[in-house]
């Protein structure tokens, strides 16, 4: 094989085989390499992007947003009236942790950002943005909120 001509090390089982197509994958026929038989799995993890069969990338926004979703959830939990993260702290967060990891390879999954699901996942990443920096109650809307912390739509939720 080529990988041991050029001294590549390759572990079989970490080995996977995704194939593009809108199709389904050719049951009869099983790859074999290095004596594992590799699997279709639907989609599967390249660093830090998730690719799926159909090159959705529904899969691949869904698990960036469900990330940082959860971490300004634990931010959220974390902030008090009179403890906790302050208003300032919860803002760096959201501008220099949470934007950047969100938008990792923007270019490959915006098409699925431009569908209205979407849409509406990341404006409700952003309005917990909100409720962590302004500290208000959960009724007030996200469109106040924003034009209280000056924080700009990205793209997300402008029809609000």
């Amino acid at each position: 094989m080529w990988c041991d001509k050029v001294g590549l090390s390759v572990n079989p089982d970490k080995t996977e085989l995704v194939v593009f197509t809108r199709r389904k994958c050719p049951g009869s026929f099983e790859p074999h390499f290095f004596g594992v038989t590799l699997h279709y799995p639907m989609s599967v993890k390249y660093p830090r992007v998730v690719l799926d069969s159909w090159l959705t990338w529904r899969v691949h926004s869904d698990v960036r947003i469900r990330k940082v979703h959860n971490l300004l959830w634990t931010c959220r939990m974390a902030c008090g009236v009179m403890w906790g993260l302050s208003p300032k702290m919860v803002h760096w967060l959201y501008i220099s942790i949470i934007r950047p990891s969100i938008t990792f390879a923007p270019l490959v999954w915006w098409p699925d950002c431009q569908m209205v699901s979407a849409m509406k996942r990341l404006s409700g990443v952003q309005r917990l943005a909100c409720l962590g920096i302004t500290g208000v109650m959960c009724t007030i809307p996200t469109s106040a909120m924003k034009a209280f912390t000056c924080l700009s739509p990205t793209g997300v939720g402008s029809s609000e």
